[in-house]
């Protein structure tokens, strides 16, 4: 049989099981749609990389040299988080007030950068104000970028991550208080070994918990076992540190048609302003 054929129904096999999930009991609070369309690029992914998998030819192929580079070279493999001039970040404590904030005084002046908001938590174990926070995320409903965001421990360590349009249906409803409560006090919850195992319910919201990790210097072939392995969003940490994570990796990348443009020769890759998602 095609190896193409034989892909695609792996792909279609690994959808179908990413859709049945929320009927064996798997709590997903996402909408049908949302949840298909992950499903779909899961699936997608999936075909895509068994094909490569199973085409062995003679030499080394175009998938060879994708699967053995590091995502850091791979053109628009990561999104990166936004940063410099165009961009705003919030950084948001228990004690912030949402008057003090100028995305909320103004939030006119905003509507065209980038918004990078980012959760730190407290030295003490003051958790965040579910009323306060919705109050913040209401007003960044009216900021059409606002695509991530971050949770940081007092360590300055990524402890989650959430995207943008998550936060703002979750963190906004007539539910939000709860939501809150859920996805980010009890993710700040630790024992005694600082281990945030709660953050892995961030799965539910499209994001990621602090497993949900890969370096910067991985190669692609650690992406597609970590897709194997049901991951369905990486934080990609430079080199590593989880005190530097610096975007997402593109899903979607792997399920495109050719690779031939998009390792990035030796010389210009490894630094965050290379990795631009192409257009």
């Amino acid at each position: 049989m095609n190896k193409v054929v034989i892909s695609a129904l792996i792909g279609i096999a690994v959808a179908a099981a990413a859709m049945a999930a929320p009927a064996f009991g798997y709590p997903v609070p996402l909408p049908t749609l949302m949840a298909a369309a992950a499903a779909i690029s899961l699936g997608a992914a999936m075909a895509v990389l068994t094909s490569m998998a199973m085409s062995k030819p003679s030499g080394k192929t175009s998938g060879d040299i994708l699967l053995s580079s590091q995502i850091k070279s791979v053109k628009g493999l990561i999104i990166p988080f936004p940063k410099g001039g165009g961009a705003v970040s919030l950084s948001i404590r228990p004690e912030t007030k949402p008057e003090s904030l100028e995305v909320v005084k103004n939030p006119g002046s905003y509507t065209s950068k980038d918004v990078m908001v980012t959760l730190r938590s407290g030295n003490s174990n003051e958790k965040f104000n579910p009323v306060v926070l919705k109050q913040i995320f209401l007003s960044l409903l009216q900021q059409p970028n606002f695509v991530h965001l971050l949770l940081i421990d007092k360590h300055d360590e990524f402890v989650g991550y959430i995207p943008g349009f998550s936060a703002k249906r979750e963190f906004t409803g007539s539910h939000a208080e709860i939501q809150i409560a859920s996805y980010v006090d009890n993710v700040f919850l630790t024992d005694s070994e600082e281990k945030y195992e709660n953050s892995v319910n961030l799965r539910q919201l499209g994001g990621a918990g602090s497993l949900d990790t890969i370096s910067s210097e991985a190669k692609v072939l650690d992406v597609t076992a970590k897709i194997l392995g049901g991951f369905r969003c990486l934080v990609v940490l430079e080199r590593g540190n989880h005190r530097r994570p610096m975007g997402v990796v593109d899903f979607s990348k792997l399920t495109g048609g050719s690779f031939s443009d998009a390792v990035q020769p030796a010389s210009g890759g490894g630094m965050l302003s290379d990795l631009r998602p192409s257009h």
